[in-house]
């Protein structure tokens, strides 16, 4: 699918525009909504229109082909009973949130740029949606994820989380060259690394060498 940066609607002088409101195909649709699937709720036959990122995970986000809105959804099931309290929720992001969204996703990088849009992602959107993105590129575009790998380390390198340390792991297992790279994003920041840093090195030292194993 190609994306498209959201229009700005137009409107005459005194007037609010609101573009849920214009949209015929996701006008319907609240700012936030879930439904109990369990108990057989389901979303406005609207949310059938809006077209998939294809992220291949239960945090998936969603665009309206109408006003190129952007929402979140996310799968949340109950693993305990009748499993009758499972529920999907959908978000409209905000403008600001579906731009970083857009540019995270389609827009041209060099290395600096990389850097401060990563860093402004993890601070306005939610840390799950933003590794779940990068995840997909793993797959569908590796020399884009590459140009994010510089920050990606430094904060994997701050932090120890495993969210971040199953993407640069994933990265680096389908490439020799890529697990090569992220060992030396995250040996040359001169910083300890912390026992899941650590473990990752090991294993990207492996792949580096082997190809995989």
């Amino acid at each position: 699918m190609v994306l498209v940066k959201r229009p700005t609607p137009k409107k005459k002088e005194g007037t609010v525009v609101n573009q849920k409101t214009l949209c015929g195909v996701c006008g319907d649709l609240p700012p936030s909504l879930t439904v109990k699937t369990g108990m057989d709720e389901r979303f406005p036959e609207s949310f059938g229109r809006l077209q998939s990122f294809d992220l291949g995970s239960d945090r998936e986000i969603y665009q309206c082909p109408g006003c190129m809105s952007i929402f979140e959804w996310i799968d949340e099931p109950q693993y305990y009973g009748s499993g009758r309290l499972d529920q999907e929720s959908l978000t409209r992001l905000s403008e600001e949130e579906a731009d970083l969204v857009l540019a995270l996703w389609t827009r041209p990088l060099d290395s600096l740029e990389a850097d401060s849009l990563l860093e402004t992602a993890f601070a306005r959107l939610p840390a799950g949606l933003v590794t779940n993105l990068f995840h997909a590129l793993v797959y569908r575009d590796p020399r884009r994820l590459g140009c994010f790998l510089p920050a990606l380390a430094a904060r994997f390198l701050g932090n120890d989380e495993s969210g971040l340390r199953d993407l640069l792991s994933d990265y680096g297992y389908e490439n020799p060259k890529q697990a090569a790279l992220i060992l030396e994003n995250l040996a040359g920041k001169g910083r300890t690394p912390g026992p899941l840093a650590g473990k990752l090195m090991e294993r990207c030292r492996g792949w580096s060498q082997a190809g995989g194993d």
